[in-house]
């Protein structure tokens, strides 16, 4: 996500100085695979990749 403010998401989140920001991504929530077009549910897989708690976290910096 592009234009936001590096100085004010460090305070918000808590991110302590050693750590550089680069990015911010909004993330959405999964909903059911029935209210997609038929041609998209076909698509519709679970996803074999890392778990997102893996990879990411929710709320303020935790060292």
């Amino acid at each position: 996500m592009g234009g936001f403010y590096k100085d004010q998401a460090r305070e918000l989140l808590n991110i302590p100085e050693q750590y550089d920001i680069h990015a911010v991504i909004a993330i959405g929530y999964q909903d059911e695979k029935e209210k997609l077009e038929e041609t998209f549910q076909e698509r519709e897989q679970p996803s074999t990749r890392r778990p997102l708690e893996e990879t990411i976290m929710e709320g303020t910096f935790k060292v």
